[in-house]
């Protein structure tokens, strides 16, 4: 399952600040958190509504995270245009 989120992994601030590619591991969406995989798939409430859409809540916890199918956790990250 941690492959399928692997290319997310490198394009999300707090990894690209240990890379030295950026200086701010804040994320760009909320600005309230490192911009980690556990904050942008469950945490950041910038996309809580579409979280919502997706999962049925607001937010998830690691937990819910590795219990979610895939294919909703990609069609998540695409509806939030984050990536493009």
């Amino acid at each position: 399952m941690i492959m399928h989120y692997r290319p997310l992994v490198f394009t999300l601030n707090r990894h690209l600040t240990i890379i030295r590619r950026i200086d701010d591991p804040l994320c760009l969406l909320c600005k309230e958190e490192g911009e980690t995989s556990l904050h942008f798939l469950g945490k950041c409430c910038a996309t809580a509504n579409i979280r919502r859409l997706h999962f049925g809540v607001s937010f998830l916890e690691p937990g819910d995270l590795k219990q979610a199918h895939w294919i909703t956790l990609l069609r998540f990250a695409k509806t939030t245009k984050k990536f493009q």
